[in-house]
């Protein structure tokens, strides 16, 4: 575990070993380079929430090349360190995200289903079946 300034030449200067290699930026405290056996290069956030008794945490930014850099990724674990002092956990914020896009996507097909089977099919009862429990929200009309 090696601490350099990440940078473009530090990261294509990085060679990968017989395990994964983890190199630490002097910087910005938590930025680092995960560097796999296969030689896959990837910006990470290390962080805690709770103080030094709560275990850490691990956060992937992305793989090194477009369309990130070390300086646009560095850019990134500020914003993630930022919210890790205000009290957020980036891993719930990102669990939270892709659920939110799930129910999204599941209202939309709610949605297209009514429009496209129900109107159609169901002309005189598609507003009862909308009573029933499961569409009792009513925002799909």
């Amino acid at each position: 575990m090696a601490n350099v300034k990440i940078t473009k030449r530090s990261v294509d200067a990085a060679t990968p070993g017989d395990k994964t290699i983890f190199l630490w930026d002097t910087e910005l405290k938590g930025f680092g380079l995960k560097i796999t056996t296969s030689g896959s290069r990837i910006y990470i956030f290390q962080y805690r929430t709770g103080g030094r008794e709560a275990k850490t945490k691990r956060v992937t930014i992305g793989p090194h090349g477009s369309p990130w850099t070390a300086d646009l990724a560095r850019n990134h674990a500020k914003e993630l360190s930022f919210g890790v002092h205000k009290g957020d956990d980036p891993r719930e914020l990102d669990q939270q995200r892709r659920r939110d896009a799930v129910d999204l996507a599941f209202d939309k097909y709610a949605e297209e289903f009514i429009n496209q089977y129900l109107k159609q099919n169901w002309r005189e009862t598609w507003q009862e079946a909308m009573k029933r429990p499961g569409f009792s929200g009513g925002s799909y009309m």
